[in-house]
Formats: structure tokens, C-alpha cells, sequence
């Protein structure tokens, strides 16, 4: 999964319609369901493109509350991905800041700082398709220590394990879980 670029993601189009053209209560458990998804790959994209994490938390909150006024209600399979249609929505956003702070700056006229300039095309992809990963592997990370905690089987200590310390054999990872979890785990096993 690690691999996995946004672009491999199918987009949960009925969840995104029910969002913006369901009955009330319906849209809106919607849209935070969908906000829950994208909101931490969104920061991390915003803090890697503007590079100020107060200025991301910032973006974040105003994406988030117009995403949950419903304003995405214009996404349309036929147009493309949804993600590019977030990433637009992001990269106005920021655009939008970086005006709105140039003009702020020219009216107080301390120095003529001129407007930041928006980031290549292809670094903003770039910045998306990270936030994307990590949000990812956050969400697997999560999902194989809930499944560790239901199963009792140790799919999340093996996987930090080799993760964190590659250079570890199966046998010295077994060893590890057996110390961690008090509990026997063959070579083989690991």
C-alpha cells in the first residue's frame, strides 16, 4: 500500500454525492465522514506547500469549514478525479492567502514584499501525492493495530519492527516480541 498513489484511489463518489445532494442529516454525517479522510493529507499538503504549519492550520480550517458548507458540491465524475478537484480547490486556496496577504502588505506599505509566488505544478503534485502516503500509511498503521488488538496475532509489532530496525533478522524479531508481548514466536512464524 505504500506504493499506492492517489491517483490508484477510487473515489467514494456516492458518499461525495449523498454529501452535497442528500437529505440534510444524511449530507452532513457525509461530509464530516469525507472531511475525517482527506483533512490530514490536506495539512500535510498545505504545510509542505506553504511551508508555515500555523499558515497550513490555517488553509486546513478554512478548506474544512467550506468543504462542510457544502461547496464541493460541483465534483463531477465525468470532469476528472476528485483529487484534482481538491488539489485546485487547495491551490486556489493558497493562491487566494498569497493575494489577499500582498494586498494587506501594499496597504500597510512597510516594504514591497510583492506577492509569494505559487509553487511548479509539479512540486504542489509532488506535495499532494506525500500528504497522500503518509495519510495512508497512517490509516494502515491504525488498521493493523486495531486488527492486532481484535486478533491478538502481532501484525503491527512485526511490521514496526521491521520498519524502525530493518537491520533485524526473524529470529531477533521474534525475540523482541516475545520480550514485548510475553508470549513464545518462532523464527519461522515471523
Amino acid at each position: 500500500m505504500s506504493e499506492q498513489h492517489l491517483s490508484q484511489i477510487i473515489t467514494q463518489w456516492t458518499m461525495l454525492f449523498e454529501a452535497h445532494k442528500g437529505p440534510e442529516d444524511a449530507a452532513v454525517k457525509a461530509r464530516r465522514e469525507l472531511m475525517l479522510r482527506y483533512c490530514g493529507a490536506v495539512y500535510r499538503y498545505l504545510a509542505r506547500v506553504v511551508r508555515d504549519p500555523h499558515l497550513a492550520e490555517e488553509l486546513t480550517q478554512e478548506f474544512a469549514v467550506r468543504f462542510l458548507e457544502g461547496r464541493f458540491g460541483n465534483a463531477d465524475p465525468a470532469q476528472g478525479k476528485f483529487r484534482n478537484y481538491v488539489k485546485t480547490a487547495l491551490f486556489r486556496l493558497v493562491h487566494g492567502h498569497h493575494r489577499a496577504r500582498a494586498g494587506r502588505l501594499r496597504q500597510v506599505a512597510l516594504e514591497d514584499e510583492g506577492q509569494v509566488a505559487a509553487p511548479e505544478e509539479a512540486e504542489e503534485e509532488e506535495a499532494f501525492r506525500e500528504s497522500w502516503r503518509q495519510e495512508l500509511l497512517a490509516r494502515a498503521w491504525s488498521g493493523l493495530e486495531r486488527a492486532q488488538a481484535e486478533t491478538g496475532q502481532p501484525f503491527h509489532d512485526v511490521l514496526r519492527l521491521r520498519v524502525d530496525q530493518p537491520e533485524l533478522g526473524s529470529a531477533e524479531i521474534a525475540a523482541r516480541l516475545e520480550e514485548k508481548l510475553g508470549k513464545a514466536y518462532s523464527q519461522a512464524a515471523i
